[in-house]
């Protein structure tokens, strides 16, 4: 038995991202004398406690004589004081939080399990504090409010091509209770059960598909992600590789990240990306020592039982915390491959994280510096490994790191620490992006901000060429820049130089030409597209419709010693954005 017992006042359930209430009793076991505390933790996502007034306001009243005084303890924590008389059995502590007329918003994210307060207690008040209970409070999701459908991106001709629907709430959580009926393109009834329903159309003629869809009575409709039909459609996977869960500061656990990458937004691959040591974020006190041997391995026992070949791909992955050098994405091939931490014996270095993935093998292991452009966390571009850092995120929920004044580009980002300063160096990067998806939804296809206040904008998506769907195949595509990144829309396009494709290199002669080939289908009009060279645009279309197709040659190729890349940017009228990864060329 513990000191205090936690009880809900009311109800259990709340609605995503809605005003609320929650009233909890706490009542006293064993006595708690003058300086002891109780601390009551808000859940992460919900609105920061207030002592003043707005939303989040907290009140208390004590029944019993002891004087109990309140604090606001590092933004998430209510920490009662007892700072005259006791406490005793049976005495009480009513806890409101949400108590003015906003209320307190709840989390808009994570629906389906509980949220959880915790209470602690520290009897001597020297700051160490044992578990007082947790009361949990289950997050629903809101009405729906969005069509979410999902084509392959590519298909063989008249082969059955699996299309999946999906009723959203405005937040993007599944709206697991609804029932209804869709209309598909040619009028095909599909039937939607607990937000999910799924059908197969076959086209007979090659071509780029879109398919539309209706719920008549939700007023909702929606259309799909291009899909090319053709004897050499290509074989591409989107996947959102960098996610959090509560192993560090995500906000649900590892099994409802891989849930609803799998189930809702239908990624084909992902990664849970946590950090190897969580010791720099105020709103975490147990959260600090480092992400275990014992934690690491209980997390591959996960993640396999999630990996389906063909189906849904999971990398083996973790987050190197290294904020001196620059946050780094860290993917390994194998599974047995030992994580390597920062402020460790295993990795407190850059150079020490890549001489220790070294040593599973040349090509085992891949970093990934993230939000590079960032002042607090971005990559410092004078230390560099060619051999394991072949890809760069190019856009999170942060922003891009692309170039300075580049589209969605992210707060405060800092002058040398953009992608393109790296290309200029000669690294030789891919693009990719994701999410760094702090409420654990890997591919929310609606969510624009996130827990922390520098999460602004939809989580981004990785398109990857890859042979089959497997990690192994993933992996490498990856490592060998096989790869284009976007805003989170699943825009279909091809990129190469002198038919070598985006991620490659080649060599040209004296006067042997250059020509750059796009091909690009939107998920809206295409607004801009542009070839960048070396930093600077040297080719822009303004094509005003979703198919685009073109062949530049650079009426300048490159001379003798230099080299030069190429990549795309293409950005559609909703201002979703893509970048291919670049194509490098040298003169012989």
């Amino acid at each position: 038995m513990g000191v205090v017992e936690a009880m809900l006042i009311g109800t259990d359930r709340v609605r995503a991202g809605t005003e609320t209430r929650v009233d909890l009793r706490l009542r006293v076991l064993e006595p708690l004398e003058a300086g002891a505390s109780v601390r009551v933790s808000v859940p992460l996502g919900w609105t920061p406690p207030s002592l003043e007034r707005g939303r989040g306001l907290i009140r208390w009243h004590v029944v019993g004589p002891a004087l109990v005084l309140g604090e606001i303890v590092r933004r998430r924590y209510v920490q009662l004081n007892v700072t005259g008389g006791r406490l005793g059995p049976d005495d009480a502590v009513i806890f409101s939080y949400g108590t003015g007329t906003e209320g307190a918003l709840a989390q808009p994210w994570v629906t389906d399990v509980p949220a959880i307060f915790e209470v602690e207690v520290s009897r001597d008040g020297n700051g160490t504090y044992v578990s007082g209970g947790t009361v949990p409070v289950v997050v629903e999701p809101g009405p729906p409010a969005y069509l979410y459908i999902i084509a392959p991106s590519g298909a063989r001709l008249g082969v059955d091509l699996p299309i999946r629907i999906r009723v959203l709430d405005k937040f993007g959580n599944l709206c697991s209770s609804c029932s209804a009926q869709a209309m598909t393109t040619g009028g095909r009834a599909v039937r939607i059960e607990e937000g999910c329903g799924a059908a197969t159309v076959t086209f007979g003629q090659e071509g780029v598909y879109r398919i539309d869809a209706v719920i008549a009575d939700l007023g909702l409709s929606g259309r799909s992600n291009p899909c090319r039909v053709a004897a050499d459609a290509p074989a591409l996977w989107w996947g959102d590789p960098h996610v959090h869960t509560t192993l560090s500061d995500g906000v649900a656990s590892p099994e409802f990240a891989l849930r609803y990458g799998r189930d809702v937004a239908c990624v084909d691959f992902t990664a849970i990306t946590d950090h190897d040591v969580e010791y720099h974020h105020a709103w975490f006190t147990r959260r600090r020592q480092r992400l275990s041997d014992e934690t690491w391995n209980a997390l591959a026992e996960t993640i396999g039982r999630y990996r389906a070949a063909g189906r849904f791909a999971v990398l083996r992955a973790y987050e190197w915390t290294g904020r001196p050098y620059g946050d780094r994405c860290v993917y390994l091939r194998s599974d047995g491959t030992a994580i390597r931490r920062y402020e460790q014996d295993d990795a407190p270095t850059l150079d020490a994280l890549w001489r220790g993935l070294k040593q599973a093998g040349p090509d085992d292991a891949l970093v990934v510096p993230h939000t590079s452009a960032s002042g607090f966390m971005g990559t410092d571009w004078t230390e560099h490994d060619a051999a394991l850092e072949t890809l760069v995120e190019v856009y999170s929920m942060h922003g891009a790191s692309e170039c300075a004044g580049g589209p969605a580009e992210m707060a405060g980002a800092v002058q040398g620490r953009h992608v393109q300063d790296a290309l200029a160096r000669g690294y030789r990067l891919g693009f990719a992006a994701g999410g760094d998806m702090h409420s654990s939804q890997p591919g929310n296809p609606i969510l624009a901000f996130g827990p922390y206040r520098t999460l602004r904008y939809k989580p981004g998506l990785t398109a990857v060429f890859a042979s089959h769907l497997d990690e192994q195949a993933i992996f490498g595509a990856m490592r060998n820049r096989r790869t284009y990144a976007t805003t989170g829309a699943r825009i279909l396009l091809w990129f190469s130089v002198n038919d070598v494709p985006l991620g490659g290199d080649l060599v040209v002669g004296a006067g042997q030409p250059v020509v750059v080939h796009g091909c690009i289908h939107g998920t809206a009009a295409l607004a801009e597209v542009f070839v960048v060279r070396d930093g600077a645009p040297v080719y822009v279309a303004h094509p005003l419709q979703e198919d685009f197709e073109f062949a530049w040659e650079d009426p300048h190729p490159p001379t003798a010693h230099a080299r030069t890349y190429y990549y795309l940017r293409v950005v559609q009228v909703d201002n979703e954005v893509a970048w291919a990864s670049p194509v490098w060329v040298g003169h012989s």
